[in-house]
């Protein structure tokens, strides 16, 4: 159960059950939405009510509306926020513990030390790697981007510097 870490994937976790934790979040996130177009003031979108906006949007309308409708609305609104993270994080996960795998199962490299694996909660920024693998002879070291769900690689090319042999 993620309930107790705000969602964040457990690291131990196989990339089915991710996609299930995924499938679980997706349900939660149209639940919340649907919500919000029910309680949708007029001349308003969703948009008004993502994580950017919501504070402003809601301070303009606490004249317009009842308190409690206000309330639904916030609710609402952050139950979507919430649910969107948690499909984000869920996605990224599902990325490293693919990507991990992948490297674990080819015996000619080796992932670069612990502190090249990722921690569940800790995708790293953007301009930082995923991961790393030395070949076992020496030969390469990898630089490693993880990517999950439909997200799709960036084909720009990137400049390195070469610092010497591995």
């Amino acid at each position: 159960d993620d309930s107790s870490d705000g969602g964040t994937p457990d690291h131990d976790k196989t990339v089915p059950e991710l996609f299930e934790d995924r499938a679980h979040y997706m349900e939660a996130r149209d639940e919340a939405l649907s919500r919000l177009d029910e309680h949708m003031p007029e001349d308003h979108t969703r948009k008004d009510f993502n994580t950017t906006n919501r504070g402003n949007t809601l301070k303009n309308l606490e004249d317009d509306l009842d308190p409690d409708e206000l309330k639904e609305l916030q609710r609402a609104a952050e139950d979507a926020s919430k649910a969107r993270n948690d499909i984000n994080q869920t996605t990224a996960r599902i990325g490293e513990v693919g990507g991990e795998k992948y490297l674990d199962e080819h015996p000619d490299y080796e992932i670069a030390g612990e502190e090249f694996r990722t921690r569940p909660g800790e995708t790293p920024p953007g301009g930082w790697s995923d991961s790393a693998a030395l070949k076992t002879d020496g030969s390469e070291f990898d630089i490693a981007e993880y990517k999950g769900g439909d997200a799709t690689p960036s084909r720009s090319p990137v400049s390195t510097e070469f610092e010497g042999p591995a």
